[in-house]
């Protein structure tokens, strides 16, 4: 339903410099409030705003009672023209309110504002304010919204009386319309310049205390029937449905008069609009019988309307109730239950089922609502109203079974999921259809539970009774989805397959057939498939966005988190799944909760945030284990294993697949810091570069930090130290800015070895010394030298010690007399006093060795430690 703006009206006055204000304020602020009493003009200054408008304008006004999600929804349906998703609350609502106004660069006029109760006024107004950008809002109201600190800036335009001037123009418009009419200086005075009744008093009644009362009181029956149709009415009926109240004759002459004595306005749409004054009055002077009766027929007048159909099961189920049919309305929101989700409105369902009294709501409806409650991602409250419901009262007690185990799965309650599930299983009464749903339901319990091969071997059962093909593939796409739940991927891409083949020979429900492409697409992604999965998110996210399920949309949000953790855009990733663990927190679904928090504590833990990691997956397995879910617990150390130093550990690095840049990086950078330790340079420095070349933004702090580190110890081992404190710098850095936990390169550090070995064949790290085991062993910490049956010990040997660490730290090397002197001395080479001193050191030393193996050997540029296969030198460590 598309509403359009009522015409200003014909002799309009009076109005012109309010009007220009208005549409200047709203050249720079999104939001303008026209308040004043009523009568005073506030709607026709609008109207007069939006018809010189040159873009789209939609309207809409708030009925006395109406709720915010209610009035947002019928918006958002007008500017889409058709059905809109689902918000999950009134801040999504608002904030898909307000794309829907940018985009189409739209102004919503909104009459009577004052009606909606003052919180859900201050929110919407905020709201507006803050996101809106090209388009705008335009709002009437008798009453001011108060702005609270940090709201918006807006334009709040207060519209008092006409002045004596343009007072009596209008009055002169009055004459040139209806005809010469006394008495303006009395109606002026007792006016103050209200337009409303200015029209009134020229319509007569000047001389009247309570001109509404006398008016009112003369109508005639086929009058007040239409007037009190019209005041009980939320919304503004149109003309061909006003005049199947009366005889075609009847009703036509009733109209003409009630418009000619102003009490009703026509618009040049056919709408029908009675005046609030008019409204308050007629209401008030009603029995409670007469307005039963009034409720009653027009519950029937719109039972055939055409229009809306949500507005229809709104205003027929309000009706219903307030002339306590409470069992047809209640049979109606059954009926109508299915196409009210199809257009988006499950929240209005849940609202017209919340309408009736307790005691009215029957198995069924309890039934419905705590669906509808599923369906809106309230899964506490529905599990709570399943528990609570009576199911041998109900006509169909297995689908209400069949509900409470699902429900009972989401909210982890698995031993009751599984014994609800089997109940209905076992019962001779269920049909195919139920089975299959509750079948589903039984395996994915059973696969939480940690039992995964048993619910694939109950799958393979399933199948074989399967008679129709749309059974079998979903039982196939169950198969698949529990293989996923197990991170099984490459046994979820081949069970997947099998059920879209399946798929293409008998076409599965539209759900399905969207909720199939963005699981597909989930597991493509986490085999490197990145082009086709993106293509079916793309695909699916735009079905998504017109069908009216919360919950598809958020297994579609669930599957984009992969996509990006595949991809390796853990950041995005993270947001994601924090969006989700709040979404299904906020909704009772501990199943959803839990499954969010082992991604996020993945996450964090390749973002280097271990810490905050571990607790949060310490806490989810606490509770996973108390409620048995033992699938999750499985999954919680799958994430743990993702912590560096345990990857550090490993005792080999897997090659991910290449188009997995996050794997990639991360094994990369592993492989740096191990083959640097092993002291194999040319794979160290091949990894090193692989990783700056693709560790480019946020995403990667860690792992450039990592590769800075493998440089760190890289220098350590060539005997570097400028080089070292350099590059333990940059990584800090890094580390730092990505808000990595500090200390976990000292742990990554330590792991890899404080001991740095200098061997005859290269350098190494370890974590500790190695045995002696027939080595020659110069121990630079020890300050000793070891061979088979000898310790040697250094320590009191200052000069000879410092002489021979220089010379071991390069075993074969020739060794330049100026770069023994600085080692040994810590001084420069002087040849007239170095030469005798460093020759006689170096015979010392020769005998020191002799016997080890070691041999000492000079030339012309300096001297050379030659060194047996089994030599290992320990270097010493940094406080040593």
């Amino acid at each position: 339903m598309h509403r359009r703006v009522p015409p200003p009206s014909p002799i309009w006055v009076g109005r012109q410099s309010e009007l220009e204000r208005l549409q200047v304020m709203l050249l720079h602020l999104p939001v303008a409030l026209v308040y004043g009493v009523g009568g005073v003009g506030k709607s026709t200054l609008v109207y007069a705003l939006a018809a010189g408008r040159g873009g789209p304008v939609v309207y809409d006004s708030v009925s006395a009672g109406e709720p915010l999600a209610a009035l947002v929804d019928d918006v958002r349906r007008q500017l889409a023209r058709g059905a809109v998703p689902e918000a999950m609350d009134d801040e999504e609502r608002l904030r898909d309110l307000a794309e829907r106004l940018d985009e189409s660069g739209a102004l919503w006029v909104l009459d009577d504002l004052h009606r909606l109760e003052e919180n859900a006024r201050i929110r919407l107004v905020d709201a507006l304010g803050r996101e809106l950008r090209n388009g705008r809002f335009v709002a009437t109201s008798r009453e001011l919204v108060p702005m609270l600190g940090g709201t918006a800036d807006r334009f709040e335009l207060k519209l008092g009386g006409l002045d004596e001037q343009n007072a009596r123009a209008l009055w002169a418009n009055l004459d040139t319309l209806y005809g010469p009419s006394s008495g303006f200086d009395v109606a002026w005075t007792r006016s103050r310049g209200n337009p409303f009744h200015l029209r009134r008093a020229h319509a007569g009644g000047v001389h009247e205390e309570d001109p509404l009362s006398a008016a009112l009181r003369t109508l005639s029956a086929d009058q007040r029937l239409i007037a009190t149709v019209l005041a009980l009415s939320a919304f503004d009926m149109n003309v061909t449905l006003v005049e199947r109240l009366l005889p075609e004759p009847r009703a036509r002459a009733a109209l003409r008069e009630l418009v000619v004595r102003l009490i009703l306005e026509v618009d040049g749409s056919g709408r029908c609009m009675l005046h609030d004054i008019h409204r308050d009055a007629l209401l008030a002077s009603l029995s409670g019988e007469e307005l039963r009766e009034h409720h009653a027929r027009i519950a029937e007048l719109l039972s055939t309307a055409e229009m809306d159909p949500v507005v229809r099961v709104r205003e027929r189920c309000r009706h219903l109730c307030a002339c306590e049919r409470f069992a047809e309305a209640g049979q109606l929101l059954l009926e109508s239950g299915a196409e009210l989700i199809r257009l988006g409105v499950a929240s209005e369902l849940f609202r017209g089922f919340e309408a009736l009294p307790p005691e009215h709501r029957t198995p069924e409806i309890i039934h419905a609502r705590a669906r509808t409650l599923a369906r809106l991602l309230d899964v506490r409250r529905a599990h709570e109203e399943l528990i609570r419901l009576d199911v041998s009262k109900a006509r169909e007690p297995l689908d209400i079974q069949a509900s409470l185990a699902h429900v009972s799965m989401l909210a982890g309650d698995l031993a009751a999921a599984e014994h609800q599930a089997r109940a209905v299983l076992e019962d001779p009464r269920a049909t195919d259809a139920l089975r299959m749903r509750t079948g589903t339901v039984f395996a994915l319990t059973r696969t939480y539970r940690g039992f995964g091969d048993e619910a694939r071997a109950f799958i393979d059962a399933a199948e074989r009774r399967a008679a129709l093909p749309v059974h079998l593939g979903f039982l196939r796409f169950t198969r698949a989805f529990t293989f996923w739940l197990d991170e099984r991927n490459a046994e979820a891409v081949e069970a997947m397959g099998s059920a879209r083949a399946v798929a293409r020979d008998a076409p599965p429900t539209f759900r399905a057939g969207v909720l199939g492409p963005m699981f597909y697409a989930g597991l493509l992604s986490s085999t490197g498939r990145f082009e086709r999965a993106g293509e079916l998110l793309k695909q699916t996210e735009s079905l998504v966005r017109h069908e009216q399920d919360p919950r598809l949309r958020v297994s579609w949000h669930a599957m984009h988190a992969m996509f990006l953790h595949e991809r390796g855009e853990r950041a995005a990733a993270l947001a994601e799944l924090r969006t989700l663990e709040d979404a299904f927190h906020r909704s009772g679904e501990l199943l959803g909760e839990l499954w969010a928090r082992v991604w996020i504590g993945r996450e964090l833990m390749l973002l280097g945030q271990c810490a905050e990691a571990e607790r949060l997956l310490g806490e989810t397995d606490a509770l996973a284990r108390e409620r048995g879910i033992l699938g999750i617990c499985a999954a919680v150390e799958r994430s743990r294993r993702e912590e560096p130093l345990l990857r550090l550990r490993e005792e080999r690095v897997e090659t991910p697949h290449p188009e997995k840049r996050g794997e990639v990086t991360r094994a990369k950078a592993i492989t740096a810091l191990l083959s640097v330790a092993a002291g194999d340079t040319v794979a160290a420095r091949g990894a090193i570069e692989a990783v700056r070349a693709a560790a480019l933004g946020t995403d990667y702090g860690l792992d450039r930090a990592m590769v800075a580190l493998a440089e760190s110890l890289a220098a350590r081992l060539a005997g570097n130290p400028d080089a070292e404190r350099e590059a333990r710098q940059r990584a800090e850095a890094e580390a730092s800015a990505a808000s990595v936990d500090p200390g976990l390169l000292g742990r990554l550090s330590d792991a890899l070895g404080a001991t740095r070995l200098v061997t005859a064949s290269g350098r190494s790290m370890l974590a500790e010394a190695p045995r002696d085991d027939g080595h020659v062993i110069v121990d630079a910490r020890r300050h000793e030298l070891r061979y088979p049956g000898h310790v040697v010990a250094l320590k009191q040997r200052p000069v000879l010690r410092k002489l021979l660490y220089a010379l071991a730290n390069r075993p074969g090397d020739v060794l330049p007399k100026e770069l023994l002197v600085e080692q040994t001395w810590n001084k420069p080479y002087e040849p007239l006093v170095h030469d005798n001193l460093l020759w006689v050191n170096v015979c010392r030393l020769r005998e020191l060795v002799s016997g080890s193996g070691m041999t000492l050997e000079r030339d012309e540029r300096g001297y050379q430690l030659r060194v047996p296969e089994q030599f290992v030198y320990i270097a010493p460590g940094r406080g040593d």
